[in-house]
């Protein structure tokens, strides 16, 4: 051994490097070497466990084999190991879409890029292949709901739910049924998801407290919105929403309150309109003109015009009142509302013709069209028109018998009516004598 070479194993051939005899990454079987395999192979053994195993390969891999997939009862089962997808439904696996997961992972695929009609022909088949395949229906439910179809989507995520039910099946079949306006059926599945454990989501708390809300239940949709405000008080529309309800309850001050904080956390032209509606309430008509200006100022809304027009009228500024009003109806051609307050408002202003123009298009798609016949019966009494008046005033007494100031004016109208009647006889009776006189005296003058 030279100086400076490092010392050989006895036996070993001159050169050879001490690791080639028993190197872990070449081990030796029966005299034939062995390659261990690549850590990425177990992605090919579509069954691991019955594979043959090399008993030298290293029951650890790196990087680590993630968590089998769930399988289903009626998917294959080499279809149970896999890579995770992106979308977190499964794995292709290189395979073709002759499967129900497999038909799955496209319907996610294709449904985070909104494609409705080809996510639900994937999840078609999907659950035609594995009817026990949950994310299938809950996949085709958030594609029918894409599509509009709130009730369809209901009837799938029922089905999910009785695979295996979860929160979020539970969650997502609430807003469902939100969509689909069954707020009761909401607001229950809502309360199911709180007891199986969402109840520290604030999100499912306004979830159902907009349920209440909707369904005009104001106590308990309060105390909901009163608990996802404790969990999440930076959130503008909850705050707007608890407004709404106090309003509701008569708690007007706590209702400008809260939608000033809401217009402080988000100031939009929603939240504007709301507190200008609440100041209206509150008779606060100047800071209510100033709301409105603030929301019209960000988008035009036919709502914000009505409401500045009303606080307009209150402030005896009609022919703004009326300007605002024609703004509405440009905004909403049929904005019905905005129409009989035009109406109101022209009859105050004397402008008769205009009234009876307005409430002649607005009554046919008013289902109590009473406010707009007693309009209309004025500017026809106020004209002389007391046949009119009278038809119109009959008609409000059939919608509302109990409507004052409709049989006032009708008992009006009618004693109109006689009089002028009784004046036209008069008149008659004197043209008639008056004739006679004529005739008289011309036959005096004939006979002289």
């Amino acid at each position: 051994m030279t100086p400076g070479e490092p010392p050989t194993s006895r036996g070993s051939p001159r050169g050879a490097s001490p690791r080639s005899a028993a190197s872990p990454r070449s081990p030796q079987l029966g005299g034939r070497k062995v390659t261990a395999p690549p850590y990425w192979q177990w992605l090919f053994n579509r069954d691991p466990q019955l594979a043959p195993r090399s008993p030298m390969a290293s029951t650890q891999h790196f990087p680590p084999q993630p968590r089998p997939m769930t399988r289903s009862n009626s998917a294959p089962l080499e279809l149970s190991y896999g890579h995770s997808s992106p979308t977190g439904v499964g794995s292709v696996l290189l395979a073709p879409l002759s499967d129900a997961a497999s038909f799955l992972a496209k319907a996610a695929q294709l449904s985070l890029h909104t494609d409705p009609a080809k996510t639900m022909s994937c999840c078609n088949q999907a659950v035609a292949l594995g009817p026990d395949c949950t994310q299938a229906w809950r996949y085709r439910a958030l594609a029918r709901l894409q599509a509009g179809d709130a009730g369809a989507a209901v009837e799938d995520l029922t089905r999910a739910l009785e695979v295996a039910p979860s929160t979020n099946l539970w969650e997502q079949r609430a807003s469902a049924r939100y969509s689909a306006r069954d707020f009761a059926g909401a607001a229950e599945d809502a309360t199911k998801a709180i007891e199986e454990g969402a109840g520290f989501r604030a999100e499912i708390w306004r979830r159902r407290g907009l349920c209440r809300l909707m369904m005009q239940h104001y106590e308990a949709a309060l105390a909901d919105y009163d608990m996802a405000l404790k969990l999440d008080p930076c959130h503008g529309l909850s705050w707007r929403n608890r407004g709404a309800a106090k309003l509701a309850l008569g708690d007007k001050r706590g209702a400008e309150l809260d939608t000033s904080e809401a217009i402080r956390l988000h100031p939009i032209a929603d939240n504007f309109l709301q507190r200008g509606k609440i100041r209206l309430e509150c008779t606060k008509y100047e800071e209510a003109i100033r709301d409105c200006t603030e929301a019209l100022r960000m988008e035009s809304k036919a709502d914000a015009f009505c409401v500045r027009a009303v606080a307009k009228k209150h402030c005896q500024d009609l022919r703004g009142a009326v300007a605002d009003l024609d703004e509405a109806i440009r905004c909403r051609d049929f904005h019905v509302k905005a129409r009989e307050l035009r109406a109101e408002t022209k009859l105050g202003l004397g402008m008769l013709e205009e009234t009876i123009l307005d409430c002649d298009q607005a009554i046919p798609y008013m289902p109590d069209p009473s406010v707009l016949l007693c309009c209309r019966g004025n500017a026809y009494f106020r004209k002389g028109n007391y046949q009119s008046a009278a038809e119109d005033f009959k008609t409000v007494l059939q919608y509302d018998p109990s409507s004052q100031l409709a049989a006032k004016m009708l008992d009006k109208s009618t004693q109109s009516l006689k009089h002028l009647a009784s004046w036209d006889l008069k008149m008659l009776r004197d043209r008639s004598a008056f004739d006679d006189v004529v005739i008289t005296a011309d036959l005096v003058k004939r006979s002289t």
